[in-house]
């Protein structure tokens, strides 16, 4: 009816402004951009509640194509946990957290305010979530997905010790957990560049993709601007390294460092790495000139 919905929707104002205002504003200060993050947390909340719609849909269509599985079973395969995940690797832990607590209140609406599934939801959210931080290749999102499905699994069994009906629907449970781990990390490796290319998020795996000396750019570098290519990589080490021993982000730092002088590549001939001989082009023109062609 319009009066729960209406509840609903105010209920979940509530709670998002006091959480906003308890910790997540100071946590997302230190973010690229305030506004784009808290537009992405409300996008990822509301596709997290999408996704659980389609699945209960899903789960009632497989429980009348195979009677055996009961519905309540299928609602374990669900991936409640990809919205905590996916804002896990684009802004941090700690809003992943938020995203967890806010997905598994909404959840407790879909459910007839049953308990379960909203600790279910909560619990594999936020285990998932802590444990993505920082992967550094795709393939990470896969035995994230894997790591899931045994925290999922884990979960099922308590709670169905809780439930005081220990084995009930426990095999069927135990694996649509399993499934729902998997098909979790599955669309996270999915549905994470999506976000990352629409809202310019720089992750991990973004980073390393740009590190990657092969791309055309550094091909370019290392024909037509060999020294400075030399250079590049040399100061990249360095500033690895310092990074490393002061504990900021080395990856940013490196990537930083083979790009920071892209702009040579105008014209390379322009700077003294890049020449051959002893011969040096600034030579024969005027200061100011030398400087206009450095500065373009």
């Amino acid at each position: 009816s319009l009066a729960v919905l209406l509840g609903i929707f105010f209920t979940s104002l509530f709670f998002s402004l006091v959480m906003y205002f308890w910790r997540t504003r100071n946590w997302l200060k230190n973010s690229r951009s305030s506004t784009i993050d808290i537009l992405v947390f409300g996008l990822l909340i509301i596709l997290q509640i999408v996704i659980v719609k389609i699945g209960i849909f899903i789960s009632g269509a497989l429980n009348r194509a195979l009677p055996f599985i009961s519905m309540e079973a299928c609602y374990f395969a669900i991936p409640f946990a990809m919205g905590s995940m996916i804002m896990a690797i684009l802004i941090n832990r700690n809003v992943a957290l938020i995203t967890s607590v806010m997905t598994s209140f909404l959840i407790g609406f879909l459910f007839d305010e049953k308990l379960v599934l909203p600790i279910y939801s909560f619990l594999g959210a936020v285990a998932a979530s802590h444990h993505i931080v920082n992967s550094r290749n795709r393939s990470t999102y896969l035995k994230i997905g894997i790591f899931l499905g045994i925290i999922n699994m884990t979960a099922i069994f308590c709670l169905n010790l809780v439930s005081g009906n220990f084995l009930n629907d426990l095999f069927w449970r135990l694996l649509m957990g399993f499934i729902g781990g998997i098909l979790t990390g599955v669309l996270v490796a999915g549905i994470t560049p999506i976000f990352e290319s629409l809202f310019g998020f720089m992750t991990e795996i973004k980073l390393l993709e740009l590190a990657n000396l092969n791309q055309p750019i550094f091909q370019k570098m290392i024909i037509e601007a060999p020294g400075t290519y030399h250079h590049s990589i040399i100061v990249a080490s360095l500033v690895e390294a310092a990074s490393e021993a002061i504990g900021a982000d080395s990856v940013l730092a490196k990537v930083s460092a083979y790009y920071h002088d892209i702009g040579k590549l105008k014209k390379p001939q322009y700077f003294i790495e890049n020449q051959p001989s002893n011969e040096n082009k600034h030579d024969k023109l005027s200061p100011k000139m030398s400087s206009l062609i450095i500065i373009s």
